[in-house]
């Protein structure tokens, strides 16, 4: 449920009571009447508040922050004397026209309504994280090398790099949504790789990500998009561990994401194997990380 600002002002107001200034400690207050200022621990700029103790059953508490100039946080966790907010999204408090009424059933505080309605809003944007669009190993071609795709059994596909002392590339297509709007819809941010060596090490494994965009009208497509660098996860940071015998599940985050916003045309994964004579690459699967943007607040 929604509450106006003109709504807890009169709550406020027929309250009669100065508002008593608590200091958070540690992400905790502890209430002690109806009305009350929140302030950051140590006058830090934001600072959460996680907890609120001293509640009865039924209690209502209405809390505001203490200073424009520092943000408080009301972040969403379930347990005793924690608070639910609506949604699970956080509510900052960062103007002195901010406020939040909270309930309490005996073990838990509930955000009922808060004025901070564009944090929220906010806050549901970037919240909308870890999406993960599956690669299709047939939407792939080898750049060099041989690479055979096989369909082991139900769901259960491997394409396997044939032994070679070279560098071979097989780039893999991935389809994925967009929109048109700046800083909307799906932002592509890395990759997981499965894959597993066997028969006797390889040289490297690595994976490189680019975007082809839609030219406009008569005009040739443009160079693609390089993702940018990757950092690999902590256990395939080094070629030594990529290239491994055995079963890897392998991540890595992109240093150029980039907002799907510009009508993409292709979305490439290219995988390059740097290979040893006996040794062969068989990849299971392959995924494209990313987060997105499900609403749009400029409406």
């Amino acid at each position: 449920m929604s509450i106006r600002k003109s709504s807890l002002l009169a709550i406020r107001k027929l309250t009669g009571m100065a508002a008593s200034e608590l200091t958070i400690a540690s992400g905790v207050v502890a209430a002690t009447q109806l009305v009350h200022s929140i302030d950051t621990e140590a006058d830090a700029a934001s600072d959460d508040l996680d907890s609120i103790t001293g509640g009865q059953a039924e209690q209502m508490v209405l809390v505001r922050p203490a200073s424009a100039a520092r943000t408080v946080v009301i972040k969403h966790a379930i347990g005793a004397n924690k608070i639910a907010t609506p949604g699970g999204i956080s509510i900052s408090l960062a103007e002195a026209t901010d406020w939040a009424l909270l309930m309490y059933n005996g073990t838990q505080w509930s955000v009922v309504g808060s004025s901070a309605l564009v944090d929220t809003a906010a806050a549901i944007v970037s919240a909308n994280t870890d999406t993960t669009i599956p690669g299709d190993l047939a939407l792939g071609i080898a750049a060099s090398g041989t690479w055979t795709l096989t369909r082991q059994g139900t769901a259960s596909y491997r394409l396997r790099r044939t032994a070679a002392a070279a560098i071979e590339v097989f780039g893999i297509r991935v389809p994925v949504r967009s929109r048109t709007t700046a800083s909307k819809g799906f932002r592509v941010t890395g990759f997981k790789l499965v894959y597993k060596v066997s028969t006797a090490d390889v040289d490297d494994v690595t994976v490189s990500g680019a975007v082809q965009l839609a030219p406009a009208t008569g005009a040739a497509p443009a160079a693609a998009t390089s993702l940018g660098a990757v950092t690999y996860d902590a256990a395939h940071d080094t070629a030594a561990e990529r290239k491994a015998v055995g079963d890897h599940t392998m991540s890595g985050t992109f240093a150029s994401p980039l907002w799907l916003n510009s009508e993409p045309i292709c979305v490439e994964l290219a995988i390059s194997c740097e290979g040893s004579a006996t040794g062969v690459l068989d990849i299971v699967g392959i995924e494209l990380l990313g987060t997105e943007a499900l609403i749009d607040t400029t409406v």
